[in-house]
């Protein structure tokens, strides 16, 4: 791939290739639209709270209809956000830039009209806080911004001398190539870690026809997240507001015959797990659970601390009755590899 194939990569698809940006750009809109009513929701609540302070303290009276008017284009923008944009990705891509527009025009028009002999500090910080705000394409991105100095510099020209001008030219395009280098840092951070979460999602889905369980414990803090894979079976035992010992429990309960209950409860002992995995990668147990059919219990390393003990492992059920002959398992003993 040559230099400029790059850059385009970079300018279109934030570092991917095309397919995986069509990958992962769901999630890219998804994670955009909760960006976006977070912070219209901020603004809009300081933008009430400015104009309400505004009625009674001369000192920002002149700012008063600008709030207002924040306030009210915010409080559009949360309601188009929560029942129009889910199901049309065209109205959420244009709120994006409607609110990056009207984020960029309120601070103009604080930098210029109302602020005639004072240097455009609000401008200049929204250029540079504005990739945090909304998530576009790096070159699309950088064009609003240059079309947004532009307008800025027409604008200034009727309200400020031209020294004031100048110095705001020079805040205005050092905040404005710190915002654009964020930008291409922070999506390309972005994109990449969503396409690699994809491919793990994926690589977890492809297990379900082998495991009816996959579940994550970090033993040193006590939690676990479970990946529902296979049954439906971990909503009916995990108790999302316990710990992990609890919910591990909780399973044996819900799944593990009488007559191999003590077994699985042994395998399964949070207080002896990490000796038993101190030198060993994973260790595994086969059972009965309470429909007759065989199951094997496995724990996996997943990372271990610097004294060798496991910090994160996995734990997995997979149904085994098509693979062993029950006349093949002893009960009696633990399997270990």
């Amino acid at each position: 791939m040559d230099f400029f194939e790059k850059i385009k990569l970079v300018l279109f698809y934030d570092g991917l290739t095309k397919e995986e940006y069509d990958i992962v750009y769901n999630d890219i809109y998804n994670r955009n639209l909760k960006n976006l009513f977070a912070y219209n929701l901020i603004i809009a609540s300081l933008s009430l709270i400015l104009f309400l302070v505004s009625c009674i303290w001369n000192i920002i009276e002149s700012n008063r209809i600008s709030y207002f008017t924040v306030f009210l284009f915010c409080s559009l923008l949360i309601i188009l956000i929560k029942k129009v944009a889910p199901n049309k990705l065209w109205i959420g891509k244009l709120i994006s830039y409607i609110f990056s527009s009207g984020i960029l025009l309120w601070a103009i028009y604080i930098g210029t009209v109302t602020a005639h002999n004072q240097s455009a500090t609000s401008f200049s910080v929204c250029l540079a806080i504005l990739p945090f705000v909304a998530y576009n394409t790096i070159l699309l991105g950088f064009i609003h911004r240059i079309i947004a100095i532009i307008a800025f510099v027409i604008i200034a020209q009727f309200y400020k001398t031209p020294s004031t001008i100048s110095v705001d030219l020079v805040n205005i395009i050092a905040f404005g190539l710190v915002g654009t280098g964020v930008s291409i840092v922070n999506q390309l951070i972005q994109a990449n870690a969503m396409l690699t979460r994809k491919n793990v999602y994926s690589e977890i889905r492809n297990l379900s026809n082998i495991f009816n369980i996959i579940r994550i414990i970090d033993l040193k803090n006590n939690t676990s997240v479970d990946y529902e894979v296979g049954t439906d079976a971990s909503k009916g035992f995990m108790n999302r507001d316990s710990d992990a010992r609890t919910q591990m429990e909780d399973l044996l309960k819900e799944i593990v015959s009488e007559q191999n209950s003590k077994r699985m409860v042994n395998f399964c002992n949070f207080a002896t797990l990490e000796d038993r995995l101190f030198d060993k990668q994973k260790i595994v147990c086969d059972f009965i659970d309470k429909n007759t059919e065989w199951q094997r219990a496995e724990f996996l390393v997943i990372q271990r601390n610097k004294k060798g003990f496991p910090e994160k492992v996995s734990f997995t059920l997979e149904m085994i009755a098509d693979k062993y002959y029950i006349k093949m398992l002893d009960l009696n003993t633990e399997s270990i590899e």
